[in-house]
């Protein structure tokens, strides 16, 4: 299993080199723009190894969805946290997280070959966003005097807080105008808290990512700018994706109101959700929290633990009892939308 590890790091080493040249990153935001809620690693290992993957899941989701793999069907190497015990010179027992490999098989290799539940994704009200999370305020610009450049289909003023919407706009082209501005005001929202060095890709990539998923028209030409990113080291590479994956989850939740959990985090419910007790994961957690080196693990660690703890008794039931059905990497992620949650007080 190390073996397989390694190479699955050899992989990704050459993958994150290669997918960030401007003749190959639109392969990559198709990818990240059909899986969303999936961390960068795996989408490249998916590229990799079937690129034309649609829906993955393990053996017993595919199982709970009364399909069976076909024989013969080889694996889907993937990464997953998985826990381990770790015997102390005391003989205490601690935990903690590593990564382990697991293979998982798509749709297309299962006798069904398909799946027909796959939710067409749709856009919550982007104007509503911006105005009850950014306090943005929208504007027509009826006499033209705002919006001076012929070029330009709005025209935002970071000290107002305005946005101005020239007069006679498509239904689309708003959208769009709207969803422009929301990627830059969540990328600059992101970079005051963690530094983002490549602030104008991010937001280009995940402008392109989001069109994408929600099926708006937009044009690709933009991510193929000659930029510092495709001239990095692989560590900064792997930082501005590892950033981009989260900018990507983020936003396709929030934008879909609904609560999505992540592909980490859907394999962490497996880990620590073997308990109907909302306090004792919170404990589990936390203990891996304090005995986890990696500080990539840890921190995604002290994010699930902090929506766990956010979460209602309510929200946690169902997600318990989701992933007793589930199991490992159940497609579509875990989504809980309010109505179902009022549903069930």
């Amino acid at each position: 299993m190390n073996n397989v590890r390694e190479h699955c790091k050899e992989i990704l080493s050459a993958q994150i080199n290669r997918i960030v040249q401007p003749e190959q990153i639109g392969v990559f935001l198709q990818m990240m723009a059909k899986l969303p809620h999936m961390g960068y690693e795996n989408i490249l290992l998916l590229l990799r190894q079937m690129p034309d993957a649609s829906v993955v899941c393990g053996k017993v989701a595919w199982k709970c969805m009364n399909t069976e793999i076909r024989n013969g069907e080889r694996a889907i190497a993937m990464f997953v946290p998985r826990l381990a015990e770790n015997i102390s010179t005391d003989s205490s027992e601690k935990v903690f997280l590593y990564q382990e490999i697991v293979g998982v098989y798509d749709a297309a290799q299962t006798e069904q070959g398909k799946i027909e539940v796959l939710p067409k994704p749709e856009i919550v009200s982007l104007e509503q966003i911006l105005k009850e999370r950014f306090d943005v305020i929208i504007f027509e610009d009826f006499d033209g005097t705002a919006i001076k450049n012929k070029l330009l289909q709005s025209l935002y003023s970071e000290t107002e807080h305005i946005l101005y919407m020239r007069k006679g706009m498509t239904e689309q082209k708003r959208e769009l105008e709207y969803l422009k501005l929301y990627v830059r005001l969540l990328v600059q929202e992101e970079a005051e808290k963690e530094y983002i060095q490549y602030t104008e890709e991010a937001e280009r990539f995940l402008l392109n990512i989001l069109c994408r998923h929600f099926e708006l028209l937009y044009t690709l030409e933009e991510c193929y700018r000659w930029s510092k990113l495709y001239q990095a080291e692989e560590t900064e590479k792997r930082r501005f994706l590892g950033q981009l994956s989260k900018l990507v989850h983020k936003a396709t939740s929030e934008l879909s109101g609904q609560r999505v959990l992540s592909f980490e985090e859907t394999a962490l419910c497996n880990i620590f959700f073997e308990t109907e007790s909302q306090e004792d994961v919170l404990l589990y957690v936390g203990t891996a929290v304090e005995f986890t080196v990696d500080k990539e693990m840890k921190d995604r660690l002290q994010e699930f633990m902090s929506l766990v703890r956010d979460m209602s008794e309510e929200t946690y039931r169902k997600l318990y009892s989701m992933r007793m059905e589930q199991k490992l990497f159940s497609y579509p992620p875990v989504i809980i939308k309010e109505r179902e949650i009022e549903g069930m007080k």
